[in-house]
């Protein structure tokens, strides 16, 4: 086998879908969404790089990428770019959705998913601006944390505070420069809002890593617990919503590729579990991949944090089983949900 890989490499059937997995990328992100560098500048890195052969970027709800990168694509050689996106669709799932390989310029995959995502944004959009009011309100009219810098805060800093944390910032603010510097974007969610309190220096590391018994000098740990106290004190509505059966029969409608994203992620996240067995990992992707009229899983994701168990070798496992007791063929692809831009593997 060469280095020219296409989509259909990726069927779970393919004797060497070890090392098309490794030549693989289909899950990045950019600073469209919640990554941290630009679509021109990881296009640049994939340049330089030769690699990986084949490639997506998918970022969350919006296919804004592919509007800046149409020039820079008449530059690559010997690697595919294969358009995605990913889907929140509550409940900790997430649907990477991908253009057929037929598609050939992916001119139905855009045209198709951009109709959906459309409708998606409004609403995202609206629970966004909603979240942030009330948000303010509870700052200004309850008692908060003793670990909110706000405490301390005079008038003219708050007065400051409520003028610039908006929706319409928000959609501007570079998570990497931690300014309001990008084009306005069609996507919001928890990095935007969490990492823009930080930046202005709303929560007092010391104040929270003696309430909870912490060292004060591990501020990466002090920023990760912070981070999921927030939340927990003021839940993002999606999180808390079931799974929007809707929205994943609309896309099924697209005839496009739907893959289960990093399923030992959203295995932990919709069973409300810190930590799960094999036994749920498999029940949990054979039901998804079922219920839902799945393509395929992703088998091989590179980002999982310390699990207990392979949760890749599960994922694969489990699909060939279902390829084999469907006499189908499906999809295991690979992806590092890198947001940083291409990591080496």
């Amino acid at each position: 086998m060469n280095d020219q890989i296409s989509f259909n490499s990726l069927n779970i059937n393919n004797q060497e879908i070890d090392r098309v997995w490794h030549l693989t990328d289909l899950h990045l992100h950019t600073n469209l969404s919640d990554g941290l560098i630009s679509p021109k500048e990881l296009i640049a890195q994939i340049k330089i790089r030769q690699l990986p052969k084949l490639f997506s970027i998918a970022d969350h709800n919006t296919l804004l990428a592919y509007k800046f990168i149409k020039n820079q694509l008449l530059g690559i050689k010997n690697c595919l770019l294969h358009r995605g996106v990913e889907i929140d669709c509550s409940c900790g799932i997430d649907i990477l959705v991908y253009q057929r390989p037929e598609d050939v310029n992916g001119e139905q995959f855009m045209k198709s998913v951009s109709k959906i995502l459309r409708i998606e944004s409004k609403k995202r959009l609206k629970a966004a601006k909603e979240y942030l009011e009330g948000f303010k309100k509870v700052l200004s009219d309850a008692s908060i944390p003793s670990w909110f810098n706000w405490n301390s805060w005079d008038d003219k800093k708050k007065l400051k505070f409520f003028r610039t944390f908006t929706l319409d910032n928000l959609l501007k603010f570079d998570l990497y420069n931690l300014s309001f510097s990008l084009p306005s974007r069609d996507y919001v969610s928890k990095p935007h809002i969490i990492r823009y309190l930080f930046s202005v220096n709303f929560f007092n590391f010391t104040l929270f890593a003696k309430q909870f018994d912490l060292s004060s000098s591990d501020r990466k740990t002090i920023k990760r617990k912070i981070k999921r106290f927030f939340f927990t004190l003021f839940p993002w509505p999606y999180d808390s919503q079931p799974i929007n059966k809707n929205l994943i029969k609309e896309l099924r409608k697209t005839n496009n590729i739907l893959i289960l994203a990093h399923p030992g992620k959203s295995a932990k996240t919709y069973l409300g579990k810190t930590k799960i067995t094999p036994q749920e990992l498999s029940t949990f992707i054979t039901q998804m991949v079922k219920n839902y009229d799945l393509d395929g899983v992703e088998c091989l994701y590179r980002s999982y944090r310390n699990p207990e168990f392979d949760y890749n070798q599960v994922s694969y496992r489990t699909l060939k089983e279902i390829s084999i007791g469907d006499q189908k063929d499906y999809f295991a692809t690979a992806g590092s949900d890198s947001h940083k831009g291409i990591k080496k593997t």
